[in-house]
């Protein structure tokens, strides 16, 4: 199974934090929802690794508190994949 040292994880982290604030505005609540609407009569689903609630209307201030979430995750996450 892949391992990363714990410091490796945390200046990952920290740089995906960093990306994650560095995002523009927010596109318009109109266009999220068309967005939103093409992607689903597409039947388009990305791979996630945690659950995520409503995916297709995230904004940036979703992204910030999903990064807060990810670590509180993680050892759900691994029970997971142990378990597969």
């Amino acid at each position: 199974m892949f391992s990363m040292s714990k410091n490796k994880q945390v200046k990952t982290m920290e740089t995906l934090r960093k990306k994650y604030e560095a995002l523009g505005e927010d596109v318009s609540l109109e266009k999220r929802n068309l967005t939103k609407a093409a992607l689903i009569r597409r039947a388009y689903m990305p791979t996630l690794i945690l659950e995520v609630a409503d995916f297709f209307s995230f904004t940036k201030e979703d992204m910030l508190a999903e990064y807060k979430r990810a670590p509180k995750s993680r050892a759900s996450l691994r029970s997971r994949i142990r378990s597969k």
